[in-house]
């Protein structure tokens, strides 16, 4: 594929210029846009329903009297859709046709940034900016084009051209912090970062801003947010308009549920729904897509569409057990504890070994007051997620309360090795040792608990008081 693209480039750039000037302007546009309008590309391997939606689409840009109109719907329905050697061919003949257009060189420059051709990219993304000085994203790509082509300070005008458009973005910030990790400058990368997670809520660059603590000597402070680093989910795509739309000529619906989900992360609830909603057109058998449906529905509130969207995936594939524990938390928000009660039991049926199930089963049973059986439930569910804290945490709450304590502390030891510095897990052992008089070992947790800041100020409060009474004043 490389040298198809690299050819094509060439063809887009010098060569076809001196074909440009030998004729007139309408014969030179109607010869351009018919010489870059590419053959159809081989479909045969993809599903029913992708051939369905795709071809017809494909037939009525072919069938546009105005080429440029049918050249540029044929660029968006092949890039949207993975066949790029077609689309770049499309953009090749639109950069001559619309030479000022700033969407062309954009959309090519995200093709070859793709497959890792830096230096097809960065020349159309430089004329990208000139034509569009005012579109961040451009300015944003251009910075990490140059930052892996190891160009330090053109990276940097590039993200602090961004930030001139918007002063809160949080992928310029990212990128100004990793310039800073280039150059070694830690205390910028601090001040980036953290101005980046405080004025946006995208979370970007928490692994680097770690890294940052570590090398400034701030260990306590790396600590204490080391573990938002691992709950912290991967979505960090880079919002672009020009490059999102494409989306709604796309007829892959795994690339739309993340789409999906991209919108969703950066608050566009309305074109998260739209996608998801192309998914499962595309899709109807997929109940996946239907959960992430229906999880963008109860985040909006909007609790009757999501139960709808869950009990479909119920219907379509009753062992995907996130359909069953949503629909259990919107009737238990309805008040309707009998059908969330009858859900968990028939959901458990169908996923038996489903953590969250498991979860819901033992608090039902904790509620109950049926304690031993309520912690067999807990354990079980530690056993399918090992890297959590929660059950344990849970399961040594009963051990308390049966007031089997050396029992219980052992858990929570177990809950630390899976989760280190989880908050609820320190303070409830904290409180364990001191009311067992393990004055090393209280000691010893308040002082990572004296370093994580999800710890409650109030649970804070109380452990100090606690270790005061218990240790200080009976000296």
């Amino acid at each position: 594929m490389k040298k198809m693209l690299i050819s094509l480039f060439v063809v887009g750039g010098m060569g076809a210029a001196i074909v440009w000037q030998s004729c007139s302007d309408a014969q030179r546009r109607l010869e351009t846009a018919l010489a870059y309008r590419p053959e159809r590309p081989d479909i045969s391997s993809r599903s029913a329903s992708f051939q369905k939606a795709f071809l017809p689409l494909e037939d009525t840009f072919h069938a546009q009297e105005n080429l440029l109109a049918s050249l540029a719907g044929l660029s968006r329905l092949y890039h949207a859709n993975g066949y790029f050697d077609q689309a770049i061919l499309c953009y090749g003949g639109l950069l001559l046709l619309e030479p000022g257009n700033a969407i062309w060189p954009h959309r090519l420059a995200a093709i070859y940034a793709t497959f890792g051709q830096l230096d097809l990219a960065l020349p159309l993304l430089e004329r990208t900016v000139d034509l569009q000085p005012d579109y961040a994203p451009a300015w944003i790509r251009l910075g990490n084009v140059h930052l892996k082509l190891g160009k330090v300070e053109p990276a940097r005008r590039s993200f602090q051209e961004a930030l001139k458009i918007g002063s809160k973005n949080p992928h310029a910030l990212f990128g100004l912090a990793r310039v800073g990790s280039v150059e070694g400058d830690w205390a910028t990368v601090v001040g980036f970062l953290e101005t980046s997670r405080r004025e946006s809520q995208v979370d970007l660059g928490i692994d680097l801003l770690v890294s940052a603590y570590e090398n400034l000597g701030r260990e306590r402070r790396a600590f204490s947010i080391r573990g938002e680093a691992k709950a912290l989910s991967g979505h960090n795509e880079l919002p672009d308009r020009w490059i999102s739309e494409l989306n709604d000529v796309c007829f892959d619906d795994y690339q739309l549920a993340l789409a999906g989900g991209t919108a969703q992360y950066v608050g566009d609830v309305s074109t998260a729904i739209r996608r998801l909603r192309q998914a499962i057109k595309l899709a109807p058998e997929n109940g996946r897509h239907c959960i992430q449906l229906g999880s963008i529905y109860m985040e909006s509130d909007r609790l009757e569409d999501a139960l709808e969207q869950f009990n479909r995936a119920i219907e379509i594939d009753p062992t995907l057990p996130d359909a069953w524990t949503h629909s259990i938390t919107i009737h238990k928000q309805l008040g309707q504890t009998a059908q969330a009660e009858a859900l968990l039991e028939s959901g458990l049926l169908h996923c038996p070994n489903a953590y969250h199930l498991l979860m819901e089963k033992g608090r039902l049973l904790q509620s109950r007051g049926l304690t031993q059986l309520s912690t067999k439930y807990f354990m079980s569910a530690a056993e399918e997620r090992f890297d959590s804290a929660q059950p344990l945490v849970e399961a040594a709450t009963n051990y308390f309360s049966m007031e089997q304590v050396s029992q219980g502390m052992e858990i929570l030891e177990q809950a630390l090795l899976a989760e280190p510095d989880h908050p609820l897990a320190l303070s409830t052992l904290a409180f364990a040792a001191i009311g067992t008089k393990q004055k090393s070992l209280a000691l010893e947790l308040l002082e990572k608990i004296e370093t994580q800041p999800r710890v409650p100020a109030d649970d804070l409060r109380q452990l100090r008081e606690k270790f005061q009474e218990t240790f200080v004043e009976r000296q």
